[in-house]
């Protein structure tokens, strides 16, 4: 990953997520901290873009989940609205 890869390039960043993750550990096994190193020094740009697309993932399995029977309801109640 030398070279800047484009944000956009869905084919490319789909590759490190996986409908097998399951927790936190699954995430850090796909990419492992060596791979992280080398990477911030070889191609920070797409380490940037890594990190952002982590954080996209997690936003959307966060608006994605309802954690209480409440914010169920909640949620419901708002997209009849």
């Amino acid at each position: 990953m030398g070279n800047p890869i484009d944000a956009n390039d869905d084919t490319f960043w789909d590759q490190f997520w996986s409908e097998n993750v399951t927790n936190v550990q699954d995430i850090f096994t796909l990419v492992p901290a060596a791979e992280i190193r080398q990477l911030r020094e070889d191609a920070p740009s797409n380490l940037a873009t890594l990190c952002y697309k982590a954080v996209e993932k997690l936003v959307k399995a966060v608006d994605s989940s309802c954690r209480t029977q409440h914010e169920q309801q909640t949620g419901n109640l708002k997209n009849k609205l």
